[in-house]
């Protein structure tokens, strides 16, 4: 499940083939999109004969989209791929962390979501291009779910430190400390 907008800097086509090359494989496997998600990414879903795996819902108050978030199997992550894209982290990242679910993450492997992903206890960031090792994550989450294996929801108290309170609350003492109080 991705819950926000999928902008066409979001369009992973190696995420599509590893789809692909498991659903035959995979009875009952879906990707839902809560969101906007872009016309070129559509498009690229279909070309890549996804469209009947793919769920589009529209957005969502913030209250259910976190309890979908919670409710997911695994979370899509994928960092825009854009110039200086290292250097992203979103809101959405945190939040993620935080339900204690899986998080198949694609971006770059070196950057600053990679490296929070690391300190969280979580999978690796994979690469836009590496097409087996995100099968192979969707092998395993579909593994997982078909036999009742979940993550879902189980946050422990080191994912709690990445939601937005707590993260917010540490830039309130930063904050704090800088103007003296």
């Amino acid at each position: 499940r991705y819950v926000g907008n999928v902008m066409a800097s979001q369009d992973v086509k190696s995420l599509w083939q590893a789809i692909a090359a498991t659903k035959e494989n995979s009875p009952g496997l879906k990707l839902e999109l809560i969101g906007r998600v872009d016309a070129e990414v559509k498009t690229s879903i279909a070309e890549h004969g996804l469209s009947e795996y793919v769920i589009y819902r529209d957005f969502i108050p913030h209250n259910e989209a976190i309890k979908a978030m919670k409710s997911a199997q695994v979370l899509l992550f994928i960092i825009p791929n854009v110039h200086d894209n290292k250097l992203i982290v979103t809101g959405k990242l945190l939040e993620y962390i935080a339900t204690g679910n899986e998080i198949l993450a694609i971006g770059p492997v070196d950057g600053d979501a990679a490296a929070i992903l690391q300190m969280a206890g979580k999978k690796p960031m994979s690469d836009y291009k590496a097409m087996e090792e995100i099968k192979q994550q969707v092998e395993t989450a579909y593994f997982d779910w078909k036999n009742h294996y979940t993550l879902a929801g189980n946050a422990t108290l080191s994912t709690k430190e990445f939601s937005r309170k707590s993260q917010a609350g540490l830039l309130a003492g930063i904050l704090n400390r800088i103007s003296g109080q």
